[in-house]
């Protein structure tokens, strides 16, 4: 399993229309079979910080997403509202019993 943390900053004016269009993106994203997570969280200790947490079936199931036009369109839409580059942490995570 693949567990990825992206941190994303977005002016305060920003934030509201990210944080919708993030929504969007994780309810299609859901849907799908390889997809197991996606959260979306904005910090409130850091102004227009939002915090993602995706959990997938396998890293080529997350290449997949990061290739497919879903994602592209996301990234067209939200990446002009964000105020610093994302930061992508990926870790390879085993479920214990």
């Amino acid at each position: 399993m693949i567990i990825t943390h992206i941190f994303c900053q977005f002016s305060e004016t920003n934030l509201d229309k990210a944080l919708y269009s993030l929504q969007l993106v994780r309810d299609q994203v859901l849907a799908t079979d390889s997809c197991r997570s996606y959260q979306v969280h904005d910090t409130p200790d850091k102004k227009g910080a939002v915090f993602i947490c995706q959990s997938w079936s396998d890293l080529a199931a997350f290449d997949a997403y990061r290739a497919s036009d879903l994602f592209a369109s996301m990234i067209g839409e939200v990446k002009p509202m964000m105020s610093a580059a994302p930061k992508t942490e990926v870790f390879e995570a085993q479920l214990l019993p």
